[in-house]
This record gives structure tokens, C-alpha cells and sequence, in this order.
């Protein structure tokens, strides 16, 4: 997901994740995973949310959460 920088901050991105984990459930998903560049200032707002890092490299960080 993306928020552009003037809405940042604004809870935008925690709702679009809430709407989103909303969906997965009523579809039977048990588990999220999301990709992020390690500078990200987003790893904040999945971290907030629940998501925990599972592996970190020089391509990125991936994050999980069990729903």
C-alpha cells in the first residue's frame, strides 16, 4: 500500500491494513506477510499493527502477522 505524503499520519494507512486484515479473514486467511525496504519509515505503522519482522537481507524486510 502507499499513502501519499500529504496524508501521512493521518491514520489512512492503518485503516487501509485494518480494512485489509478484515478481507483476508473473510476469505479463511490465518496469516499476512508483507515486504518493505529497510529504511521504510512504514515498518513503524506494521509494527503498531501487529506485524513482526521474519527476515531481513539486503533486499528488504519481510514482516508477518497471524490473524
Amino acid at each position: 500500500i502507499a499513502v501519499w505524503d500529504g496524508y501521512r499520519g493521518v491514520g489512512i494507512g492503518t485503516r487501509l491494513l485494518d480494512a485489509l486484515e478484515t478481507e483476508a479473514r473473510l476469505a479463511a486467511f490465518t496469516r499476512l506477510s508483507l515486504s518493505v525496504d529497510t529504511d521504510n519509515p512504514a515498518r513503524r505503522l506494521y509494527a503498531r499493527c501487529g506485524y513482526s519482522t521474519v527476515s531481513q537481507d539486503e533486499d528488504g524486510v519481510r514482516m508477518a502477522k497471524t490473524l
